[in-house]
């Protein structure tokens, strides 16, 4: 079964303990900018694990958008919290990506911390569609050494199938889908969604899930539910 990622999406500490207390085994964890800002790499590795019998996997979404140089030395900082995960956005272009990369690989070689697979943010989900852009900055984060890509259920099932067969195509990529809702509810701020289930069929390597789990009375209950659509 493919791996889902819990948008923890808070600030709020005592919150997002509370959130992965209820939810346990269930789940692996995505955090965001701003609990990296409101934490730090301390707070990161003092949450990821609450609740759980496991290690969870952990999505760290900071997105880092700037210039190379700038990128390079987020990258090197995210590498303390040892995330499995990391987001570049790829309106950067190929250099900054492409630090990027070249940082992770030093790092990991020098000190010898985990390695994460560098995603490239295509195009936010609560952005109108724009399969070309996708196109053009998934060529580029492809080109750059990116381990994979974030894009929306919509665009999974054209990038699957360009970077799935490495015979016919560019090479494997893997592929994170955000904006992952339950039929019939509500999208909020975003545009392209999709249920669970749609988006593992279009090619999804990982899902992320928030809404639909962390707002629910259970919240383990809810990721156990979504689970078995996956089967």
């Amino acid at each position: 079964m493919i791996p889902i990622f819990l948008a923890v999406d808070t600030i709020n500490f005592d919150d997002a303990a509370k959130l992965l207390l209820q939810v346990g085994d269930e789940v692996d964890i995505k955090l965001g900018l701003e609990f990296f800002i409101a934490h730090g790499p301390q707070g990161c590795n003092l949450i990821r694990n609450l609740g759980t019998s496991r290690p969870r996997r952990l999505f760290l979404d900071l997105k880092l958008h700037d210039i190379p140089a700038t990128v390079a030395g987020g990258v090197k900082a995210a590498m303390q919290i040892e995330p499995d995960f990391l987001t570049i956005h790829c309106g950067d272009g190929q250099e900054a990506m492409r630090k990027a990369v070249e940082t992770a690989n030093q790092i990991h070689s020098f000190f010898h911390l985990k390695r994460p697979k560098l995603l490239g943010v295509t195009l936010l989900t609560s952005e109108e569609p724009n399969q070309l852009l996708v196109i053009q900055r998934a060529h580029n984060a492809f080109q750059s050494g990116m381990d994979g890509l974030v894009c929306s259920a919509s665009d999974a099932g054209m990038l699957r199938q360009r970077y799935s067969d490495p015979i016919n195509t560019w090479g494997a990529m893997f592929l994170m889908v955000p904006g992952i809702r339950s039929a019939g509810s509500e999208t909020h701020d975003q545009v392209r969604v999709a249920t669970a289930r749609e988006a593992m069929d279009a090619g999804a390597d990982a899902l992320v899930i928030g809404r639909d789990i962390r707002n629910a009375a259970d919240p383990a209950a809810a990721a156990r539910t979504i689970k078995e659509t996956l089967r």
